[in-house]
């Protein structure tokens, strides 16, 4: 018997893997392969069309770090701006230290969120939107079958509370005002006077 190869059963022949499998999942390949030879065609020949038609991504293997370089190389082959291509390569290469050999269709879900939560939320976006471009480029060339950045959750930053002086530096900027620039303090007590001043000249009309 021909042994299978590819998934993992070098060492089983197909008359030992066949009555393992369950019997919904025999009869399947059964009618499929009844179908195929009714058609006046073979396995191989099916499999080979589905493959060529693009239908399925390249069975050949692409490293983080190898797709990281070659989008950087495209990218600017595409006349996009320096800056842009920077930001690119910043974030990617942040993203694949470590594990540049790693098979970029094994990247998960998980491996991202693990990521994108160690950058902190205030990024979030901007790093996902990153790495949503070069996964959704490894589509295209066929170097893996989804973007898994279309099942990532979306994550909101919180507002940044604004920046209020202490009253410890509020006075030092005062103090620094009135030795530095004079004509741009008013102390409190003269902005009291000029303010009761205008005021006092105001008519009401009730």
């Amino acid at each position: 018997m021909r042994r299978l190869t590819g998934f993992g059963l070098e060492h089983q022949s197909a008359g030992t893997i066949w009555p393992t499998l369950p019997a919904p999942e025999r009869a399947e390949i059964l009618a499929v392969a009844a179908e195929v030879k009714a058609a006046g065609l073979g396995l191989r020949a099916v499999w080979d069309g589905y493959r060529l038609a693009g239908a399925c991504p390249s069975t050949t293997p692409h490293s983080l770090g190898g797709v990281v370089a070659e989008l950087l190389a495209a990218k600017e082959a595409a006349g996009r701006s320096r800056d842009y291509v920077s930001s690119l390569r910043i974030t990617l290469g942040q993203f694949a230290t470590g594990r540049e050999a790693a098979p970029v269709a094994g990247m998960s879900v998980a491996d991202i969120e693990d990521w994108l939560a160690s950058k902190g939320a205030a990024s979030h976006s901007t790093n996902r939107a990153r790495l949503a471009t070069m996964f959704g480029w490894c589509v295209r060339r066929g170097y893996r079958a989804d973007n898994p950045c279309d099942r990532l959750e979306t994550v909101t930053a919180p507002p940044r509370a604004p920046d209020v002086f202490t009253p410890e530096q509020a006075a030092m900027a005062i103090q620094w005002l009135r030795k530095n620039a004079p004509s741009q303090s008013c102390p409190r007590s003269s902005q009291g006077k000029r303010h009761r001043a205008r005021t006092g000249r105001l008519r009401w009309r009730l």
